[in-house]
């Protein structure tokens, strides 16, 4: 069981919301530099007001307690100001993967009851006035008050750029000038004051078990408190004078648990980029001499291999992947005990301060369990608690669990006793220290993010030449798990790689679409007496014979390798 009093020790100093956040950070670092992108530069005080004047923007909007805001721009200040200005007025905050394609976001604005969206107008090559153009009512709209009957919550559109449309308001100038015209600053901290650690704070889209995301449900207390408890239980090791480059989107929980949330509690400064191209991103980090970087090992590792190609000299940088003893000894990767969490619980449920290194007989362990979180093991046959190294089915409460799934029942998500099931296969031993081993259901976690493979069937199989599309990861060792697809051409179909590989990154994110992609017989596919796949026998027959497919598939038009 918890420990109650080592939980309430993990407990910030002031009532855990957005709002006493950012007061705490004005209050302490006022003019210590907060957000830096080239050439944009905030303290901390001006964050305030500017994020400020965007609340006092939303207000006059109608935005207030529970109101759901989109927020859809790459990692940027103004990402970081639009989530403040929402959050500290008690909207509930919808963070939008900039790799949504078209059909993606729609379902994300209607399934989350969007009532206004805050958005670039392009990123990159990604165009997101066009994607959302594709919604036909929307493009009929001729004023920026909407009713669209596909998003029926959805009110407002503000975009940031140029391409300002009959149906959207600019932003942030369309903003700016109806807060200064109806909303003062005594009526917005009045606002403020009414945002408790019960309200929801933001809802993060997470892949799931379902061919849709999960949407994830969290509070100000379970976000802020767990944010704290990073801190506070030395996991993460930040200081007031850090300065920390962000790679991991902010419209996943990394950005917000690693980097921003622990600059405003410390006082450290985040810094960003333009672009996450690896040079632009190492040049920054030269420039604004970061100290840590956020970022998933894959990523971290091209940005420290180029720097050394390049003959650049980061002397200010830690890193979690080089961590050293209380006697000052490099501690061996398989022993450092690593995080171990999920969206769920907005970041780890279980760690072990920087610096730990495990008794060799624990190799590959990941950390007990954080103060205030309980965790449990059950045999997913008969329900009855596991002995220690026992494995079965992780099912985790605690304080920074997750208030639950948007639009979903509470006794459709946790047990009668409030824990969760996580679908990870794990052992706890009897020091507590956690075994992980697989998933019970087919998640993929490919350079971590998390991909459903009937997700990426449903989209290859919309397609009228595929019959039918079975997907999986097998082991990789530079992603975690690379995707495969192995599809049934339908009848007379001819698969060409080109398109098919066009029109599948139009509908699902780039990140989901198959590393490695095969064309197979209806008849060859192992199958139950009842037609149904055996999908574990699928994959064991693709990676006994890997070469053999590759080969063969080399021959024809349907392998594919390394999209772009």
């Amino acid at each position: 069981m918890a420990d109650p009093g080592a939980a309430e020790a993990l407990l910030p100093p002031f009532p855990p919301t957005l709002p006493r956040v950012l007061a705490h950070a004005v209050e302490h670092f006022a003019e210590k530099e907060f957000l830096v992108c080239g050439e944009r530069r905030l303290t901390f005080r001006q964050a305030d007001e500017e994020s400020g004047n965007l609340a006092r923007g939303l207000l006059a909007l109608g935005v207030g307690k529970g109101t759901r805001v989109g927020i859809m721009m790459a990692n940027s200040p103004d990402w970081v100001l639009c989530w403040l200005a929402a959050a500290r007025i008690g909207a509930l905050t919808v963070p939008i993967s900039t790799l949504y394609q078209a059909p993606e976001l729609a379902w994300v604005l209607e399934h989350a009851d969007v009532d206004t969206l805050l958005v670039v107008d392009h990123y990159l090559n990604h165009d997101y006035v066009a994607r959302l153009e594709t919604i036909p009512e929307l493009v009929g709209q001729v004023r920026p008050n909407l009713f669209v009957g596909q998003l029926p919550y959805l009110r407002h559109v503000v975009v940031w750029g140029a391409r300002k449309r009959q149906w959207s308001m600019k932003g942030p100038d369309d903003l700016l000038e109806v807060s200064n015209r109806q909303v003062d600053r005594p009526f917005l901290a009045s606002v403020e004051a009414q945002v408790t650690p019960a309200d929801d704070l933001t809802i993060i889209h997470t892949s799931g078990s379902t061919a849709q995301p999960k949407s994830v449900l969290h509070t100000h207390g379970s976000v802020v408190r767990l944010c704290y408890a990073l801190l506070a239980t030395g996991w993460q090791d930040i200081r007031p004078d850090d300065r920390l480059y962000c790679s991991v989107p902010f419209f996943w929980i990394g950005g917000i648990n690693s980097t921003v949330l622990p600059a405003m509690l410390t006082g450290a400064t985040v810094i960003m980029t333009g672009s996450p191209e690896v040079d632009e991103v190492l040049d920054a980090c030269a420039r604004e001499r970061v100290t840590s970087i956020n970022a998933v090992t894959p990523q971290l590792l091209a940005i420290t291999e180029r720097a050394t190609s390049r003959g650049i000299d980061l002397p200010h940088m830690r890193s979690r992947l080089r961590q050293f003893d209380q006697a000052g000894v490099l501690i061996p990767p398989e022993l450092i005990p690593s995080p171990f969490g999920m969206t769920e619980t907005f970041g780890p449920h279980g760690l072990e301060a920087e610096g730990t290194r495990l008794p060799s007989e624990k190799a590959g362990a990941y950390g007990r369990s954080l103060p205030g979180m309980e965790r449990k093991i059950l045999d997913p046959a008969t329900g009855r608690e596991c002995a220690a190294g026992e494995p079965g089915e992780l099912y985790v409460r605690g304080f920074s669990l997750m208030r639950g799934f948007y639009k979903r029942l509470a006794e459709e998500t946790f047990d009668r006793d409030g824990f969760y099931p996580t679908g990870d296969r794990c052992r706890i031993d009897s020091d507590g220290f956690l075994y992980f081993e697989g998933r019970f259901g087919e998640m993929i976690k490919t350079k971590g993010a998390n991909v459903s493979p009937k997700e990426v069937e449903a989209a290859l199989e919309g397609h009228s030449d595929i019959r039918e599309a079975i997907v999986f990861g097998i082991p990789d060792p530079s992603r975690g798990e690379a995707i495969v697809a192995v599809v049934v051409p339908s009848t007379g179909a001819s698969l060409q790689r080109d398109q098919l590989l066009g029109r599948l990154r139009e509908e699902v994110s780039s990140y989901k679409v198959p590393h490695f992609m095969f064309a197979m017989r209806h008849e060859d596919i192992p199958r139950t007496d009842t037609t149904k796949i055996k999908k574990h026998l699928l994959k064991e027959l693709v990676i006994a014979h890997w070469d053999q497919f590759v080969a063969t598939a080399a021959q024809s038009e349907i392998v594919v390798t390394e999209p772009t």
